[in-house]
């Protein structure tokens, strides 16, 4: 409680700042474009009520995502302030914070207004399941990422390719400051061959998952790339 009332504290003396230094500084959509991914180029992102996927691990893996940071980056206290103090600033930076807080409003298209108004209950579900598990590997169109990896060629080299494909104009050369790729196709990626999935499309993927460049689509942009 104290922590909240400390951050609005902080909101109301920024307030008087700007009123002394002519702010927010006008900017639009275009001063914070990225590559990647665009609003409405990746289908269908709904979020989790549950996780029945892989029946042994459905006991603690549904469970640990909804107490995650990633569950609630949307929603958190400390991001809401920060949030409201960035687009005092800026009056449309708020679209590169949802961008990353909660990519499935963002993908969604309903990051405009950039103050958050059209958001929905699912996009609360900040970075969910079906966003991580169909990132994509940002890498130009018909180069392989993982060379020597077999199970991807034959899996999922297709299936990113295809994606890859539809929005090479817009490949970002790195991912980071969330310049994230994410398929429209439902199939997951995942780190495990024999995860038994039960959802739709299941993609037995042995993608390394754990890579920099799949991990860093949003951390990159203040805490570098974590492997």
């Amino acid at each position: 409680m104290m922590r909240i009332v400390v951050l609005l504290l902080m909101i109301v003396l920024y307030n008087n700042i700007l009123k002394a230094q002519n702010l927010p500084v006008h900017t639009t959509l275009n001063d914070f474009y990225l590559d990647g991914s665009q609003p409405l180029e990746s289908g269908d992102l709904s979020a989790p009520a549950t996780c029945s996927c892989h029946d042994y691990k459905t006991s603690y893996i549904y469970p640990k995502w909804e107490a995650s940071m990633m569950a609630h980056a949307v929603e958190d206290p400390l991001f809401l302030a920060a949030f409201s103090i960035a687009r005092q600033d800026a009056d449309s930076s708020g679209d590169l914070c949802l961008r990353c807080h909660t990519p499935t409003g963002w993908l969604s298209g309903r990051s405009t207004p950039t103050d958050g108004r059209n958001l929905i209950s699912e996009d609360e579900t900040s970075v969910n399941c079906k966003f991580c598990h169909r990132i994509v590997q940002p890498t130009p169109w018909g180069v392989n990422p993982y060379p020597t990896d077999e199970a991807y060629y034959f899996l999922t080299l297709s299936i990113d390719q295809e994606y890859l494909y539809k929005i090479n104009g817009h490949i970002p050369i790195t991912s980071g400051n969330g310049m994230y790729v994410v398929d429209s196709d439902n199939s997951k990626r995942g780190p495990f061959s024999d995860a038994g999935a039960k959802h739709q499309d299941p993609l037995q993927d042995i993608e390394p998952f754990e890579h920099p460049a799949l991990k860093g689509g949003c951390q990159a942009g203040h805490q570098g790339r974590r492997g």
